[in-house]
């Protein structure tokens, strides 16, 4: 059990292959996954390692469902975007890319051909900023409305 909440993330990973109790499984797994996100590692090295303890966690249905009811807590939020698949990142990324796409279509078609200095100002905005502008599109009679020419 010690290896499953040491800080060493080798550890962590390989004491899913340990022999523990089946009704700790998913909260020892949810620790372990806890430990991962929080720990100094890089990014890389961290999706690695719980990438590492997922398939010998060896959850059956039961355990499987009490590990998301666990990381849906506020107790494990830190864990979500280290359990989001390379997929779904490629998924969420894409997304975002077809937002910028069509907010830079719509602007065209409302305001005529975008400088570039605009276009770099819409591609660089954060997704939470992307959203505002597609709002704030709507309603904006012009560039200097949305704040993207001076």
């Amino acid at each position: 059990m010690a290896y499953a909440t040491g800080e060493n993330l080798l550890g962590i990973a390989l004491s899913a292959l340990m022999r523990q109790p089946p009704d700790r499984r998913a909260e020892l797994y949810a620790e372990g996954l806890k430990l991962i996100a929080g720990s100094a590692e890089n990014d890389f090295r961290r999706f690695l390692v719980a990438e590492c303890l997922e398939p010998y966690a060896d959850l059956n249905d039961t355990q499987k469902e009490q590990l998301q009811s666990l990381l849906h807590t506020k107790r494990y939020q830190e864990v979500e975007p280290l359990m989001k698949t390379t997929y779904e990142r490629g998924i969420e990324a894409g997304i975002e890319l077809g937002e910028r796409r069509t907010a830079l279509r719509q602007m065209e078609a409302k305001f005529g051909t975008l400088a570039p200095e605009v276009r770099q100002k819409v591609e660089s905005l954060s997704s939470e900023a992307l959203s505002r502008l597609q709002l704030d599109l709507l309603r904006a009679q012009s560039l200097e409305e949305l704040r993207l020419v001076d």
